[in-house]
């Protein structure tokens, strides 16, 4: 079946492939991987590895996902789904994506997304792990998204690790089932995921 007998509408595609570890060990053969808009958790993309590898093709469908997209693509390990790594969905791309999952990553590394609730009154958020960012120390600014993306070392939130937020108001920080109440002010807030 050649390319001129598949419809208009189901060449809008974007193509991912890639090795998958769990936890540093190559993944069995039958691995569930799964791809999520970032954005509302829509799944979008299904398939399994073989030989520690996958290969998913993701059709646009009635503009979802659409261009620019940011998506999550999680392994699913006895029945939780491991982040994996995020990638851009754009049409006609084919791109390579190595996934390294691990119980503890948060797929959400658009650290913006996770903090929408408070995005309008962050100032900055610091975060710390040895051998990380600068000195250990990885920050996100939403000023310098549009102007320095390179200077926001902070792009995921790490189960059980502590993050400093300053906000210029009071507000709730709402992530999935999570709500935190920040003051205005610095915040120290733990991060348990999801």
């Amino acid at each position: 079946l050649g390319l001129a007998a598949i419809p208009v509408a189901a060449q809008v595609v974007c193509c991912f492939f890639g090795s998958v570890t769990l936890d540093g060990l190559p993944a069995p053969d039958g691995t569930v991987i799964k791809a999520s808009l970032l954005r509302d958790g829509t799944l979008v993309g299904e398939t399994t590895t073989l030989d520690s590898q996958y290969a998913m093709i993701i059709p646009g469908v009635a503009g979802v996902p659409a261009q620019g997209d940011r998506l999550c693509f999680y392994v699913v390990v006895d029945g939780d789904d491991w982040c994996g790594g995020e990638e851009t969905w754009n049409n006609g791309e084919i791109k390579e994506l190595n996934l390294d999952a691990d119980p503890d990553r948060v797929c959400g590394g658009v650290i913006d997304v996770p903090l929408a609730s408070i995005i309008d009154n962050l100032v900055i958020i610091y975060g710390y792990k040895a051998a990380e960012g600068a000195d250990g120390w990885t920050v996100f600014n939403p000023e310098w998204v549009e102007t320095h993306a390179d200077w926001n070392t902070l792009e995921t939130l790490y189960i059980g690790r502590g993050y400093w937020i300053k906000v210029d108001a009071a507000c709730p920080l709402v992530y999935e089932r999570y709500k935190y109440e920040l003051d205005k002010g610095w915040n120290l807030i733990g991060w348990f995921g999801p």
